[in-house]
């Protein structure tokens, strides 16, 4: 009954925040529920075994970044649409971590589907602080231009609560591979940066 609860409100935690801000539990959750099974074990007339939702938590930390990771791998993935594509980007004062990474693509998910998000993700070996935070502070929402247009009146509030400034959507010459379009999402935050 422990171990679902705490599943469960680890599971709204990340709802809300990210599942980077769990990262210290990873060690000081299934530790301190050890660590009372210990207590009472050897100080009290009643042994709480605390075991099973140690390990069920550490567990379910490990599952949640696994899905993180396939979640961000998914939406930060280059769109596969045969249609013009488009690039809106934005600019961010601090880089674009965990929580508003998640958030903008909670936002794409709910919003266009179809779109896909770039950033310079340098957050995937571990690290805390970006080596570039020059770079890490653009992203940009990649789409066929008919979507991006549709959906700009709902996702810009969204957006311009996540980024410091919003550009305006792009469209970029035909693209046939992921260099290309690295290129056109490079060249839209160097033209994003004159303005």
């Amino acid at each position: 009954c422990l171990a679902v609860a705490l599943c469960v409100g680890l599971a709204v935690w990340v709802q809300f925040k990210s599942v980077g801000s769990l990262a210290p539990a990873l060690l000081v959750l299934p530790a301190t529920l050890l660590g009372m099974s210990y207590l009472s074990l050897n100080g009290s007339p009643l042994f709480v075994d605390l075991h099973l939702a140690a390990g069920l938590a550490l567990l379910f930390l490990a599952l949640l970044r696994y899905w993180n990771t396939l979640r961000r791998n998914y939406w930060c993935s280059p769109p596969v649409l045969p249609a013009p594509l488009a690039i809106w980007p934005l600019f961010r004062q601090d880089a674009w971590l965990d929580e508003p990474l998640d958030r903008l693509i909670d936002a794409v998910e709910l919003h266009a589907p179809n779109c896909r998000v770039v950033v310079c993700d340098f957050n995937e070996g571990g690290l805390a602080t970006p080596r570039w935070p020059e770079l890490a502070r653009f992203a940009a929402v990649v789409g066929p231009m008919s979507v991006l247009t549709a959906v700009r009146s709902e996702l810009q509030p969204v957006l311009m609560s996540l980024a410091s400034r919003c550009g305006k959507p792009v469209l970029l010459a035909y693209i046939v591979n992921r260099a290309q379009l690295a290129e056109g999402v490079f060249s839209a935050w160097h033209n994003f940066q004159k303005i």
